[in-house]
C-alpha cells in the first residue's frame, strides 16, 4: 500500500502545497545557457567557477551541466559580461 507519509516524509497533503512544480521547459542544457547567453562553452565553465551563473545540476561527465532557465534569464537581465581574471606579475 502507498503511503505518502512513508515515502516522502510528509505528515499532512496541506504540506505538499509549496513544493515547488518543475516542468522539462525550465530546466536548460549547456548548450541552451549558452544560445540565450549568448557565450561560448568556454565562457560559461568560467562563470560557474566564478560564481556569476549556477548550475542547477550535473549529470555525468565535467560537461553535462544543467541550469534553471529562471536563473539563465536573470544572468542575462543583469548584462553580464565576459571579464577575463587578471594575472598579476
Amino acid at each position: 500500500m502507498f503511503s505518502i507519509e512513508r515515502q516522502f516524509g510528509f505528515t499532512h497533503l496541506s504540506n505538499l502545497v509549496n513544493i515547488p512544480v518543475m516542468r522539462p521547459k525550465d530546466i536548460v542544457n549547456t548548450q541552451e545557457a549558452c544560445r540565450l547567453l549568448g557565450i561560448s562553452r568556454p565562457t560559461l565553465y568560467v562563470w560557474i567557477e566564478q560564481g556569476k551563473v549556477k548550475p542547477w545540476g550535473q549529470l555525468g561527465g565535467h560537461e553535462a551541466w544543467f541550469f534553471m532557465r529562471k536563473e539563465v534569464l536573470r544572468v542575462k537581465e543583469q548584462g553580464r559580461k565576459y571579464e577575463r581574471t587578471r594575472v598579476s606579475a
